[in-house]
């Protein structure tokens, strides 16, 4: 990977607990290379 760029890997977000869990993000993994641009949109 070159400098300055950016990795996740396996990341997860879970919402409440037992039956009520919410798996928002399972698994989810990104690469980011230098020069490339990301865009993130959600309700605030």
């Amino acid at each position: 990977m070159v400098a300055g760029a950016l990795r996740t890997q396996n990341v997860t977000k879970v919402y409440g607990e037992s039956a009520a869990a919410v798996h928002a993000l399972r698994g989810v993994d990104l690469d980011v290379r230098k020069g490339e641009l990301v865009d993130r949109k959600s309700r605030s």
